[in-house]
């Protein structure tokens, strides 16, 4: 039973999907999909120390435009990093569908997507773990920041 806000005495069903609105800005989340989201940004890590500088880091920016800038800034004291927006299949739906192979239709492929944005990794970015913070300024001003973690591993 819901109250006249929108509340519920009872408590949520496993896996139910809520929608938040606030304003201009909505928020989407699914128990399942933040479980996957979370594992996935995971993945790539750790890296050991001979392969940092050849590791791109990847973001997928939703409906970045034009105008969009995207920034990896590594905090430990470093320049901010520009991302380039990237014309290739994003690499989180090529495994998704590798790992699918049996139950996906035929004519489903990971195509080139426009939201990827990559940056290199410093060469020289030590062992350990480094936060990683990516900055989005989208078109309109509105400015976006997700952050993870970076382990390199090696001597």
């Amino acid at each position: 039973m819901s109250s006249a806000d929108g509340s519920s005495s009872q408590p949520d069903p496993p896996n139910l999907a809520k929608s938040h609105f606030n304003g201009g800005r909505s928020n989407a989340r699914t128990p399942e999909l933040a479980r996957v989201f979370t594992v996935e940004r995971l993945l790539g890590s750790p890296i050991p120390i001979e392969a940092v500088g050849s590791t791109d880091r990847l973001v997928n920016v939703f409906d970045g435009g034009p105008r969009t800038r995207v920034t990896l800034r590594l905090v430990t004291g470093r320049a901010a990093i520009p991302m380039v927006k990237t014309r290739q299949p994003d690499p989180f739906v090529t495994q998704v569908y590798a790992r699918n192979a049996d139950t996906k239709k035929p004519w489903v492929s990971a195509i080139p997507s426009s939201h990827v944005w990559v940056a290199r990794l410093p060469s020289d970015l030590g062992p350990g773990t480094h936060r990683a913070d990516v900055e989005v300024l989208d078109e309109y001003g509105r400015a976006r920041r997700e952050a993870m973690i970076i382990e390199v591993t090696g001597a």
